[in-house]
């Protein structure tokens, strides 16, 4: 009974997860969608002054309605600027998304230049310009609120661990984790391989180190040591490898002994145990409880 209910603990607390992941991505659209409608009001707020209003040259001078719409317009857009920012800013950004970000930048300042430089006069022209700076400021506020959440993330708990072990003496500088981040998107195919997300320990290392010098695989190796273990051991006795997440390698004892979770009955994967699976007997033996005391003991050659 004890287990069926930190079961479902487990799996309410994962489900959570990736509904605030899902959450995070929607919000991040919505926020872009806001700022070009904001911009692209402005754009129309100045045809209209120049098609209703030629005669008038200051801003307060024209209507109340017609002031209310621009104001309204900027407000909005500046808002979606600022929402572009913080959500940003609560992900991890991937390489395409780096490469989007610069592209929105560089294809919105573009068009800014071109339309501002246009020898003839039109009003479209200033519509335009308005939606070349929406574009190209979309790109730099989530360019910079991806730059500060990536900043947040390069140096939390993990890296504490091992400058303590550092400093300890334990651990040589030069094994010191040096790998950038793994994306938010690497982490979400091992989530799709394994059919759930990953337990949220595993993942808070991943957005610090993509694996270390030693112990733990990064993103990518944790799916193909599974499908190489699935695989190599498929047609043999040993029964149930499908029950095991493997994120790490034993590598000062046997060869091929590998650290991994447990997947439970539901299909999901249990973050309350860490087990030593030892390929010889097919046997899997629990070692830590957590992954920071997985990462002490291990360096501390404390792995019974």
């Amino acid at each position: 009974m004890e287990n069926n209910k930190k079961e479902k603990v487990a799996t309410t607390l994962k489900s959570s997860k990736i509904a605030k992941i899902k959450k995070q991505n929607i919000l991040s659209i919505f926020f872009m969608a806001i700022v070009l409608v904001g911009s692209l009001g402005v754009g129309v707020g100045l045809l209209l002054s120049e098609i209703l209003y030629p005669q008038i040259e200051e801003l307060f001078a024209c209507p109340a309605w017609y002031q209310a719409f621009l104001y309204s317009s900027v407000a909005v857009a500046v808002i979606g600027l600022v929402g572009c920012g913080f959500t940003k800013n609560c992900q991890n950004t991937s390489k395409l998304e780096w490469r989007i970000e610069l592209s929105l930048f560089l294809a919105g300042l573009t068009i800014e230049i071109i339309c501002a430089l246009a020898r003839t006069q039109s009003y479209v022209l200033d519509i335009f310009i308005c939606i070349g700076g929406a574009i190209s400021s979309v790109g730099f506020f989530c360019g910079i609120g991806s730059l500060i959440g990536r900043l947040k993330k390069t140096k939390l708990f993990y890296s504490n661990i091992y400058s303590y072990l550092i400093t300890d003496g334990t651990l040589s500088y030069e094994n010191f984790p040096k790998n950038k981040p793994a994306s938010l998107v690497e982490i979400m195919e091992v989530e799709k391989y394994f059919g759930t997300p990953l337990p949220n320990e595993l993942v808070d290392f991943l957005l610090e180190f993509n694996g270390d010098v030693a112990l733990l695989f990064s993103a990518s190796e944790i799916v193909s040591t599974t499908k190489l273990v699935r695989k190599a051991f498929k047609d043999t006795t040993y029964d149930g490898l499908d029950k095991f997440c493997f994120f790490g390698a034993d590598k000062v004892g046997e060869k091929g002994d590998l650290f991994c979770y447990k997947i439970l009955a539901d299909g999901s994967i249990n973050d309350g145990e860490i087990y030593l699976w030892k390929h010889k007997t097919n046997q899997a033996k629990l070692v830590a409880k957590t992954l920071p005391e997985l990462i002490k003991k291990y360096y501390n050659n404390k792995i019974d």
